[in-house]
């Protein structure tokens, strides 16, 4: 049918050296990330191809109030 798709994935851990001036606790982070691409290889002009994609991403925090994070983007 021409449908294309590719998801791709990603994990991170972050710990820093001293603890937070405000906190006293060392920050670690642990990042999760995924994106969602979907195209129709008939659909192009001059090469281009639109492409519609679906990131979300997680980030939990050893210092929640400042450092956690969640996203999800359409683009």
């Amino acid at each position: 049918w021409g449908l294309s798709t590719r998801l791709t994935g990603r994990y991170s851990h972050k710990e820093h050296k001293d603890p937070a001036f405000f906190f006293n606790v060392v920050r670690k982070d642990d990042d999760y990330g995924a994106t969602l691409t979907v195209w129709h290889r008939s659909l192009s002009l001059w090469g281009i191809t639109p492409k519609l994609n679906f990131a979300r991403v997680k980030t939990p925090s050893t210092i929640p109030e400042l450092y956690n994070r969640y996203s999800n983007r359409v683009y």
